[in-house]
């Protein structure tokens, strides 16, 4: 899949991963809009093409569908790439819930929601949803974090197999860990972190295959098949490693 001359939308792309995306869409000749919460740093390729929006709020999604399309007819690939990690155990307070769901599950849902139809009636176009390593593995800081991440792997698989029929290739794409801010609570992934480039350079033959599992780390596939052969063994595993980094939260809840 050639990217020259095609629009693309990137949720999260004025930093990290996200902008490592967006510079190689770039380097492919696509003509790319951001949409993030962050203004992008002075010259870094976007120019005009920039919205300050925040994805937890259906209606900055639907001003920036309409804004791109607006501008330039159609939109050819959309990155639902946007997200937050909040440390969240069982005690965890509603409004941390809220802005979590709104941020990693629900944008893609509205992303959908406003896209499909647009892309439909042009006969096809691409989604790719920012899911997580953690789809799968879970993530031990943070509960909201994991069961989002698992949701946002749902939502891409259901419109995958729903809309390829209409021409739409929506594709999952799992990170593992990356040097981000979004790393920084999460110390016992450092060994693992590569650098966003790295990631976007691993990711995007994947994502210009067309394929729907993208992962950056080479053993995310691997993970994933252990786990599914042995879930008592997987889950006893993360009990001792969650006790190592931090006793008190494997002891039980106070009643």
């Amino acid at each position: 899949m050639s990217f020259e001359d095609k629009v693309v939308v990137i949720t999260g792309g004025a930093g990290g991963f996200g902008a490592a995306l967006a510079n190689r869409f770039r380097q492919e000749g696509g003509r790319v809009y951001v949409g993030d919460i962050v203004k992008p740093p002075e010259g870094d390729g976007n120019g005009d093409r920039f919205m300050r929006m925040d994805v937890g709020r259906e209606h900055d999604i639907r001003s920036l569908v309409d804004w791109v399309v607006g501008a330039e007819g159609r939109i050819d690939t959309f990155v639902s790439n946007a997200g937050i990690t909040i440390p969240m155990d069982a005690h965890a307070a509603e409004h941390d819930w809220d802005r979590i769901v709104a941020v990693n599950q629900m944008s893609h849902v509205r992303v959908a929601r406003h896209l499909v139809p647009i892309m439909s009636a042009r006969g096809g176009g691409q989604l790719i949803i920012t899911a997580s390593a953690s789809s799968f593995q879970s993530e031990l800081m943070s509960i909201g974090y994991a069961a989002t991440k698992y949701a946002a792997f749902a939502i891409a698989e259901w419109l995958a197999f729903t809309y390829r029929g209409a021409g739409l290739r929506v594709s999952a794409l799992c990170p593992g860990p990356v040097r981000t801010p979004l790393l920084d609570g999460v110390p016992y992934l450092h060994p693992l972190a590569i650098s966003p480039e790295q990631a976007a350079n691993v990711a995007f033959p994947l994502i210009a295959e067309g394929r729907f599992f993208i992962p950056t780390h080479p053993f995310t596939g691997d993970q994933w098949q252990q786990k599914a052969q042995d879930l008592d063994g997987y889950v006893d595993q993360l009990v001792a490693l969650k006790a190592q980094l931090s006793p008190a939260a494997s002891l039980p809840l106070p009643t």
